[in-house]
């Protein structure tokens, strides 16, 4: 079990020192350092890394799975969580069987998005495969409504 409140109000805290431009006059190595140091607190009163880094963890360079810091490719996440979360081949290709149990649609309709947007896919027997970042990005902005 995660101490939740924890989590979400030590990112409060770090989004608060965002908005005060603390981590601009730092540095990212400073600010990892000190992020680092809010994390082991955080862990210590047993509060999730990802909450701790929602929707910052990109600006300051540390990832909220594996809590390193590091160059975050997607989310808050670094490449090798990335990887091992979302199940990408080395293409950054997903298969539309596991895209579908991301986001609900069927591979056919996902099919139908890829042909309609003329985005790229590749298809190995009879499955089809698409660029995850890609395919994400278009389904939140259009038929999600998010940016």
């Amino acid at each position: 079990m995660s101490n939740h409140e924890g989590g979400h109000m030590l990112n409060e805290v770090l989004q608060t020192l965002d908005n005060y431009q603390v981590f601009n006059w730092l540095g990212l190595g400073k600010t990892q350092e000190l992020v680092q140091v809010i994390l082991k607190i955080g862990y210590e009163y047993d509060c999730n890394y990802g909450e701790i880094l929602a929707e910052i963890g990109r600006k300051l360079g540390t990832c909220g799975s594996c809590a390193r810091p590091a160059n975050i490719v997607y989310r808050d996440l670094c490449q090798q969580c990335f990887l091992d979360h979302y199940e990408v081949d080395e293409n950054g290709d997903i298969s539309l069987n596991k895209a579908y149990e991301e986001w609900g649609y069927t591979p056919a309709q996902l099919l139908e998005i890829l042909k309609a947007e003329k985005i790229a896919f590749r298809q190995e027997g009879q499955e089809y495969y698409a660029n995850y970042i890609t395919l994400e990005k278009y389904i939140k902005k259009n038929l999600w409504g998010e940016e």
